[in-house]
């Protein structure tokens, strides 16, 4: 069971880290709109909401997660 335990928190933190990596992402595009790296980081952030990993590390629902985090970066 400690195992278990202990991989939940794990794949919590990746999640979390996920989506304040992708809030970050938002706000520098704002600040950067023309910036093509900034843009590709957004992407990638975003991407991992609808990636496979993100379905199997996680019964959250990535979409749900993206939308969140974005309507709160406006």
């Amino acid at each position: 069971m400690y195992f278990y335990e202990n991989y939940e928190l794990l794949c919590d933190a990746i999640v979390k880290q996920a989506a304040m990596d992708f809030y970050t992402a938002l706000q520098s595009e704002k600040l950067h709109p023309k910036d093509v790296r900034v843009r590709n980081r957004r992407k990638d952030c975003e991407g991992f909401f609808y990636s496979d990993w993100m379905r199997y590390i996680s019964n959250r629902d990535g979409r749900e997660i993206a939308k969140i985090v974005r309507a709160e970066s406006i």
